[in-house]
């Protein structure tokens, strides 16, 4: 390109400004065209607006000062769209991420922390863990008794959960109770199934299957059921049982800890129940929990539902104080290929 460039020098002491001009060698054509405009100019023009007239003593005071302005225009062919760039921020640099340490390495801190906040860091590490598994199936067995004596109570009701959760769409909960009291025993199992918006439930009585539309109440609960997180938040003074096997080999950490007794259903004893859990190592997934409480209560035996009508200790008014255990049992596996939901047949 072709550079030209040139200067006025006005003998009045005015303006002095400078011309440069780029052309185009090939086709003439203009590129740029820059102007530098200097001027010098009292101080009085930059001062704020006075109402009364400023005196030559204070322009001599303020003296005079040196202002240049510079434009510069740039032209480009009319088939070449001009295109202004906002300006780019230099890139943030990616944090360094930071690796979340394995049950096993949290479980050697034993030698510098106290065993309470590393079997605290071993829970919540697994809590996380089991809370980001998308398909899942527990299994929960809960088990109350009344009676004086262990493994042969005078009442008792067994109910036994398998929750499979696939998805939103697809999941499923089998539910059967057996309680027996000294004038009856009874067993219901009911089955619900839910699969793309059809909610499919069989009938305790008659075995047979209805469908209706699922509905969007207890979506979200249901998942929740994942890892009990209120009794595993709730748990307080934790500890490190040790490193074991479960029944099928898998290699665990048990952690155990006390919960509220309210927690497992226990209304008349404000203390705490025990509560154990077993955390997969390699994976940091729960894989088990256990909650064991007991409690006094005035029941009477003869009454057509001892498990709901019995009342906390108190003035004696002719019933028999007994003591009644509870004992939750949850086992989870989040083995895909091992679970199935299907529709049912009507």
């Amino acid at each position: 390109m072709l550079h030209l460039s040139d200067k006025s020098l006005p003998n009045d002491g005015g303006d002095v400004i400078s011309y440069d001009i780029w052309i185009a060698l090939d086709d003439g054509r203009v590129l740029e065209i820059r102007t530098e405009n200097e001027s010098t100019n009292d101080r009085e023009s930059m001062l704020p607006c006075s109402p009364s007239p400023v005196d030559r003593g204070t322009i001599e005071k303020f003296g005079t000062v040196l202002t240049k302005s510079i434009t510069s225009v740039r032209f480009s062919r009319y088939n070449e769209p001009v295109v202004i760039e906002p300006p780019v921020a230099p890139p943030t640099p990616s944090p360094t991420p930071t690796a979340t340490p394995t049950t096993k390495e949290l479980l050697d801190l034993q030698s510098s922390l106290p065993e309470e906040d590393v079997a605290r860091r071993i829970l919540e590490a697994a809590m996380a863990s089991t809370s980001a598994v998308e398909s899942f199936q527990t299994s929960t067995h809960k088990d109350i008794q009344i009676g004086e004596t262990p493994g042969f109570p005078e009442a008792e009701v067994q109910t036994d959960y398998l929750y499979k959760f696939l998805s939103y769409q697809r999941q499923q909960t089998t539910t059967s109770i057996y309680r027996r009291i000294p004038k009856s025993e009874t067993l219901l199992e009911n089955d619900t199934i839910r699969i793309d918006g059809a909610a499919y439930e069989k009938d305790p009585f008659t075995g047979k299957w209805d469908v209706t539309q699922a509905s969007a109440a207890g979506r979200n609960a249901s998942r929740r059921l994942l890892n009990s997180p209120v009794k595993l938040e709730s748990m307080i003074a934790l500890e490190i049982v040790g490193e074991e096997l479960l029944r099928d080999g898998t290699p665990v950490i048990h952690v155990r800890g006390h919960v509220p007794k309210s927690l497992i259903g226990i209304r008349c004893d404000e203390g705490h129940a025990t509560l154990d859990v077993w955390i997969e190592t390699d994976s940091a997934i729960i894989r088990e929990e256990k909650a064991f409480g007991e409690q006094l209560i005035d029941v009477d035996l003869d009454d057509s539902d001892p498990f709901g009508n019995y009342t906390c200790p108190g003035p004696s008014q002719g019933v028999t104080m007994k003591t009644i255990t509870s004992i939750y049992t949850t086992t989870f596996s989040d083995d895909v290929e091992a679970i199935s939901i299907e529709a049912p047949i009507p």
